[in-house]
């Protein structure tokens, strides 16, 4: 099955699979016995619960507000803000409710980092039940620029405390 689809090479001699990365070295790899392969696999949960899971080092500061655009608030989309410069921590996102209004998220976490930030919204048609299945993705609602990091104008400083901020987005 792994040479079917073209994932690597099974050599029976030494009960082992190598495969070929990207970067263009090769890795072999041993197939384990089951209690190995179940201790190996309580070490991997253990290392990323412990290492991955808490996020309780990012400096995160509450930031809402509503979107608008033409004078009227989005009704769905995202607003997502990427960090710049020395900021630290992953970007945020907030969903935009049917009311326009947005509260921003990082890593299941309320908030944003506390720091200088470039901000997207994507607000984009929804497509039918076909389209989806079809992988269709629909046209932006909004102009191009503000999704886009590059050319977005929009940028916010998150504060320590949190703060209300409140887009609205033109022509």
């Amino acid at each position: 099955m792994i040479e079917k689809y073209g994932l690597g090479h099974y050599n029976e001699r030494s009960n082992s699979v190598s495969f070929s990365l990207a970067i263009g070295k090769e890795v072999k790899v041993r197939y384990l016995d089951t209690m190995t392969k179940r201790l190996f696999a309580l070490a991997m949960l253990v290392a990323f619960v412990g290492g991955c899971g808490s996020g309780s080092n990012l400096n995160l500061a509450p930031v809402s507000g509503t979107v608008t655009y033409r004078g009227q608030p989005l009704t769905h989309g995202q607003v997502v803000f990427l960090p710049q410069g020395d900021t630290k921590g992953p970007q945020a996102v907030g969903e935009i409710g049917s009311d326009g209004k947005y509260a921003m998220m990082t890593a299941n976490k309320s908030g944003a980092a506390v720091g200088t930030h470039k901000v997207t919204v994507i607000c984009r048609r929804k497509v039918s039940e076909e389209e989806a299945r079809n992988l269709v993705i629909g046209n932006l609602l909004t102009p191009g620029k503000y999704a886009n990091e590059v050319q977005t104008p929009l940028e916010i400083t998150v504060e320590p405390g949190g703060q209300t901020y409140d887009i609205t987005l033109s022509d």
